[in-house]
């Protein structure tokens, strides 16, 4: 029982406890909240064998502005779509039906996502503990829970979308990756930390390109730290990450490639590139399409112009590579991509997706307000891209310098940080580049959760810093008193 007692006052016991009992309350304290469905849900539910309660009749139940809370049960194998987010779902699936084979409630997945979440959590925390100081885990564990708890993320955790997936993978990795760092000579933890990358890389298609950086943290852990692998064992675990990423790039179904290349052209490329004109003549399209300025795929203009752009022959004369060869060839279209990118980032919430469900009244489109203390944090932060350079230079830097200490732990934690600021810059341009500014906001739910990451972590810097200067002033002037 002491023994007990006193784990619940280490650092990641109370990071756990509290998150846990926070997300419980956020989450299933009535009215329940979740995210309403903009047409994401469709992708995964198929494949899971999962359909829309027959009540749910109306279009504006089922999307935009209602969150659905349960599913009517059915069979595996219908249509498929490329994502590691259908392995929570189908164990989801397997304890309803063990429960009550008919419904599925999206509860049990939320509880699933919370368990990955505090194993992630924990880790990270003890890691801390165990390699830097009580201060810098208790700092970062608090900060941890201030994000993970903000309503912008939770929201998505009793949803079928595949976002709350690449959030759950990331923390989980991290996690892992401390927990390697705490028992390098164990085999089954480095297997692990692979297994949860290829997750992560594969959760959405956008994580796909984010493999090369998580494999030059991987890289400085396991070969330049640890020494674990040798180089021949280390690219061939490198190459199947690799070979992960590139099949669910390639599995994306043509009609969703189709989207995205009209969304990044016309609500991206064309709303950042002027002259318009100059545009459409380096693409040889036709000056007519300037019409279509800032309408998304799904739009009443786009939809009537569908055929003709088929027939001018649209989608052979613009793709994924040309519109980045053309963001390469003119820096300034996408460094101001890059300013509409931050700005939509700090609004973290798609305004226009509900978070009650139908049964509860209240209202179309009603968003809940509990725990959004993190986002109005956020929102005081300077939204200058030019600030957030400097800052990522002094973080950058901060890394280097931790690189050259001498115990293995301390390097470990500093590629580990380094690898977090590299896929948080990587993904930046993603979202805008992909897409454009069709849904931007939600879109750049991923690039959130690593920013958050990058200050999460500067924050434990700081307080690890502080208490280094305090304590050690602390004792050289107990030896003095001595």
């Amino acid at each position: 029982m002491r023994r007990f007692g006193y784990r619940v006052f280490q650092a990641e016991w109370l990071t756990v406890i509290i998150f846990a009992v926070l997300m419980m309350i956020e989450i299933l304290h009535p009215p329940t909240i979740g995210l309403a469905n903009n047409g994401d849900y469709d992708r995964l539910m198929a494949l899971v064998g999962l359909h829309y309660p027959p009540q749910d009749t109306y279009y504006y139940q089922r999307y935009d502005h209602y969150y659905v809370p349960t599913f009517v049960m059915g069979f595996f194998g219908h249509g498929f779509y490329p994502s590691s987010a259908l392995l929570p779902i189908a164990v989801a699936w397997v304890i309803n039906a063990a429960v009550h084979f008919g419904t599925f409630d999206t509860q049990v997945l939320f509880f699933i996502y919370l368990a990955l979440l505090c194993y992630g959590l924990y880790w990270i925390v003890r890691g801390l503990r165990q390699s830097f100081s009580y201060v810098a885990a208790i700092s970062v564990g608090a900060m941890s829970v201030l994000v993970l708890t903000e309503v912008g993320y939770a929201a998505y955790l009793p949803t079928l979308y595949s976002e709350p997936s690449s959030m759950v993978f990331w923390v989980l990795l991290l996690g892992l990756l401390f927990r390697f760092m705490l028992y390098p000579h164990a085999w089954w933890s480095r297997r692990l930390v692979w297994l949860c990358a290829a997750f992560f890389v594969t959760a959405k298609v956008q994580n796909a390109p984010l493999v090369l950086t998580v494999l030059a943290g991987l890289w400085g852990i396991f070969y330049r730290t640890y020494n674990v692998y040798d180089k021949r064992r280390f690219v061939r675990l490198a190459s199947w990450l690799v070979l992960c990423a590139i099949v669910v790039m390639v599995l994306n179904p043509p009609s969703f490639i189709m989207q995205n290349t009209y969304d990044s052209f016309f609500t991206g490329l064309m709303v950042v590139a002027k002259p318009t004109d100059h545009l459409l003549r380096w693409f040889h399209l036709s000056g007519k399409l300037a019409i279509l300025r800032n309408c998304s795929y799904f739009s009443a203009p786009s939809l009537a112009w569908q055929s003709r752009l088929v027939a001018s022959g649209f989608y052979h004369k613009v793709s994924m590579t040309r519109i980045i060869w053309f963001y390469l060839l003119h820096p300034w279209d996408i460094w101001h991509g890059l300013q509409i990118s931050q700005l939509a980032a700090y609004v973290m919430r798609p305004n226009y997706l509900g978070n009650f469900a139908w049964i509860e009244h209240k209202g179309a489109g009603a968003m809940a307000q509990r725990f959004d203390l993190w986002r109005s944090i956020r929102s005081t932060l300077p939204k200058n891209l030019w600030f957030w350079v400097m800052f990522s230079l002094v973080f950058l830097g901060t890394c280097l310098a931790f690189l050259r200490k001498p115990l293995p732990q301390v390097r470990a934690v500093a590629f580990l940080s380094l690898m977090v600021f590299l896929v948080a810059l990587l993904q930046f341009p993603i979202p805008f580049v992909g897409e454009g500014q069709n849904e931007l906001v939600k879109h750049l739910f991923l690039y959130d959760i690593l920013f958050d990451s990058v200050l999460v972590t500067a924050v434990g810097f700081v307080c690890h810093f502080v208490w280094s200067v305090v304590h050690g002033r602390f004792v050289a002037a107990t030896r003095q008193m001595d």
